[in-house]
């Protein structure tokens, strides 16, 4: 009986002093710079829609989109602006990736990350990661 009082004490004493979270957040802001994890010249840009566009005062920009040109030809355009003005564009005309940007659902939960090398601005990778983690601070 001695035994059941104390680890109901020390349940009781976890859960009065315990922590709740409910998920992760990540940072909010637009970083544009270069790919360290990869050959030089590549440039590397990333950032959340819903924290990005919910800061009082931003002047970021990410997003990304399917165009169709005047001949018909689709593409897709990525675009960044970051706190310092400082603009990031890369396109890319792959089939695999414009269906990936079409049905993968861009939102505010979206996490956008694109990479091209400086001189040709093509994109190499252009990535979209959807989850809650991405969702703006209360």
């Amino acid at each position: 009986m001695k035994t059941t009082i104390v680890a109901a004490a020390l349940a009781a004493g976890l859960v009065a002093t315990g922590s709740v979270s409910a998920g992760a957040h990540r940072g909010s802001t637009v970083v544009i710079g270069p790919d360290i994890d990869n050959p030089p010249g590549l440039i590397l840009v990333h950032g959340r829609l819903g924290p990005v566009r919910n800061q009082p005062g931003s002047t970021e920009f990410i997003g990304c989109s399917v165009e169709t040109a005047a001949n018909s030809s689709r593409f897709a355009i990525c675009t960044a602006v970051d706190a310092n003005g400082q603009v990031a564009i890369c396109s890319d005309d792959r089939a695999d990736v414009l269906g990936m940007l079409t049905i993968s659902g861009v939102s505010t939960a979206s996490r956008i990350q694109f990479e091209f090398p400086s001189a040709t601005l093509e994109c190499t990778q252009i990535e979209v990661i959807n989850s809650t983690e991405n969702f703006p601070f209360p």
